[in-house]
């Protein structure tokens, strides 16, 4: 039997679970791909595992995969930007096909590898929400589909962290401290909870379902950190949940992508994802709402997209995804002329009349409330929660500016949109 001979770079969590799979599913994988997958070489900076059963050779240069001839695919795992990039440019320019899990190098280097590509093929699908094969499904199962929408939890991270705020009645603080100590979160989390890591995978998702160049850059981030636990059980009262949401909608010829924490109806099967899990619910014209769903991380997790794309490598199915095309050119905007509910929560002396004075500069700049409460607490405080009908989210911006001057509010003013 034919085999393609494989050079892995990187041993971390993912590459370990990528030897775990392949040793222990070699005979299965070889006749179901008709090729045999060899492990010819690895290289990383130490040598982690035993490599003895592979027969693989080892070496601390990235380069060394490139510079093999006998060597077929790269997989890069190494992670990091700079190291990564260079290694997947420098495998592309000799013809050799890629496999990669990062999202980072793929959603702001993307487009530089639509010039390097010849024979080889470069393929992503573990870069994006873990296990769920929501690449292959939008750039193959639903080609023929235009989408009007794609809505995702895409960081495990995030929705770990805001789904034991709900379960435990504990503060961020908390929750994040317990992700770190469980492994779900690293040391420095920023790029999970300021929505780096999900704003990655929406680029990635946003080029191939729209055909567009990668546009990192023109993704709205916005954190969770700022999300408490009275926010949580106030939006549970309400009938919400609080997700972490990456979230891209096309209107005529523009394109409007974000990456939030939402509130999400309890009716939507998206409120009910919880834990690391990831999710990504697709609209389109002829197929309709679609709803993907699985772990997003974890080593064999992760390691399984790459044994998937590993094995379309093998068949021979496809050069390169259609997103490295650039197939068509639409505007990617910012959404301050899109509409949505908010949730609003003013914390403020409990004085009389403050309600009024609330509730009247919304109504002058054309805001209407859909629901509203107060809860009183000690000290002469009180907490205002309310859900506003659809507005423009600049009108709403300019409206709370205002109300951000009022001397009775104790403290900035929360603002959490609903998922429509």
């Amino acid at each position: 039997m034919e085999s393609i001979n494989i050079g892995l770079a990187g041993l971390g969590t993912v590459a370990q679970g990528f030897l775990e799979i392949v040793g222990q599913k070699k005979r299965v994988l070889s006749d179901k791909l008709g090729r045999e997958l060899k492990i010819a070489k690895v290289a990383s900076r130490s040598q982690k595992v035993d490599l003895e059963e592979f027969g693989a050779v080892f070496s601390t240069e990235l380069s060394s995969l490139v510079e093999d001839p006998a060597i077929d695919v790269v997989i890069e795992l190494i992670g990091g930007e700079k190291d990564a990039l260079g290694l997947i440019s420098a495998a592309l320019k000799k013809n050799k096909h890629v496999v990669t899990a990062n999202k980072e190098v793929i959603a702001k280097h993307g487009n530089s590898f639509r010039g390097e590509i010849d024979s080889g093929q470069l393929r992503f699908e573990a870069a994006v929400a873990g296990a769920i094969p929501i690449l292959q499904g939008i750039g193959v199962g639903m080609v023929a589909n235009d989408f009007s929408s794609i809505t995702g939890i895409v960081n495990g991270t995030s929705n770990y962290i805001l789904s034991n705020m709900s379960i435990e009645a504990a503060s961020f603080e908390e929750s994040l401290k317990q992700a770190q100590k469980l492994g779900f979160a690293e040391a420095d989390p920023g790029f999970d909870v300021d929505g780096i890591d999900a704003a990655h995978k929406l680029t990635i998702l946003m080029a191939l379902a729209y055909g567009q160049p990668f546009s990192f850059d023109k993704v709205v981030t916005e954190g969770i950190s700022h999300i408490t636990s009275s926010d949580i059980q106030y939006a549970s009262e309400l009938g919400f949940a609080i997700k972490p949401v990456a979230v891209v909608r096309r209107s005529e010829d523009t394109l409007a992508a974000m990456v939030y924490p939402a509130l999400v109806g309890f009716d939507r099967i998206l409120s009910r994802v919880n834990g690391v899990m990831n999710a990504v619910e697709v609209e389109s014209d002829y197929a309709g709402r679609l709803f993907f769903s699985g772990p997003g991380a974890g080593s064999l997790a992760t390691a399984s997209a790459v044994v998937s794309d590993l094995g379309l490598i093998a068949r021979n199915q496809g050069s390169v995804y259609p997103s490295l095309m650039g197939t068509e050119k639409l505007g990617v905007t910012y959404p301050d002329q899109s509409t949505s509910c908010c949730y609003l929560r003013f914390d403020v002396v409990d004085e009389k009349g403050i309600f009024a004075r609330i509730t009247g500069a919304l109504s002058d700049s054309g805001i209407s409330i859909d629901e509203v409460f107060q809860k009183n607490r000690d000290g002469g405080r009180a907490s205002i929660v309310m859900i506003t009908h659809p507005a423009r989210e600049k009108d709403l911006e300019d409206c709370l500016s205002n109300v951000g001057k009022f001397g009775e509010l104790l403290q900035p003013i929360q603002r959490i949109r609903v998922l429509s």
